[in-house]
């Protein structure tokens, strides 16, 4: 049926030309993610993927926010089709074209997009929070920009599980010294929001979120934030750290 529409909006399946229309080009980036499933050419969902967005760049909606939109989405099924085919070269100019496309700012490069080994530096970066080594993590965040990054300063929950690693740790951060505790507190909430108590992480990001407004002036509101976590943890039948209990007292 793809197959069939392909044809009706005159596009080549084989050797696939940039699409002229909106239309043509869902439909060939259906047939590339229809490709890459069991049975299919990955080399041909590749050469889809580049079509798709070729046609885009050459209309300017390349330009919209990085991760959103057909272009990103066809940038990311070329890059699993180089990860099938094996092919290290085309990965490699599949993640500068994504750089090339966030004005060559990593921090705004989708994570599914970046460097293996930028990565393996992010998880370094919360290791060493993580030891308590605050100097070296500083400046290993400075160089890697974590405060670009566009979900530092966003409202919504982060919205993986790597994202909430560097959020939690950022905040950590910025907690040490007095840095920057109203932005800990808010980084903390967001580190917090979507986990259930029973998650250790749950009862890291709470503490911090009242240290934080603690740091700031704001024992109230502290006060208010434990008491709500705390009632969160006990309608789940999770126990409160000791720590957490006693201040609560």
């Amino acid at each position: 049926l793809a197959r069939d529409v392909a044809e009706a909006d005159g596009l080549r399946v084989h050797r696939p030309e940039p699409p002229r229309d909106a239309s043509a080009r869902d439909t060939l980036f259906a047939l590339g993610v229809l490709e890459m499933q069991k049975g299919g050419e990955p080399a041909r969902a590749a050469r889809m993927f580049a079509a798709v967005r070729e046609s885009l760049a050459d209309t300017g909606i390349r330009a919209v926010a990085p991760g959103e939109g057909l272009y990103w989405a066809a940038l990311s099924g070329a890059l699993q089709a180089a990860s099938q085919s094996h092919d290290r070269d085309a990965a490699a100019a599949l993640r500068q074209e994504a750089l090339a496309a966030c004005g060559g700012n990593p921090a705004l490069v989708p994570d599914e997009l970046l460097d293996p080994g930028l990565l393996a530096e992010r998880q370094r970066f919360v290791t060493l929070v993580g030891r308590g080594r605050y100097s070296r993590a500083r400046s290993l965040g400075r160089e890697l920009r974590l405060d670009e990054l566009p979900f530092m300063a966003a409202e919504t929950p982060p919205a993986s599980e790597a994202q909430r690693e560097l959020l939690l740790a950022c905040a950590t951060l910025d907690l040490q010294r007095g840095e920057d505790p109203a932005r800990a507190g808010r980084r903390f909430a967001r580190a917090r929001a979507g986990l259930a108590p029973a998650d250790p992480r749950f009862w890291t990001a709470l503490r911090g979120h009242v240290e934080a407004l603690d740091a700031a002036g704001d024992r109230a509101a502290a006060a208010a934030v434990l008491r709500e976590g705390i009632a969160a943890g006990a309608a789940a039948g999770a126990e409160p750290p000791r720590d957490l209990r006693k201040r609560a007292a």
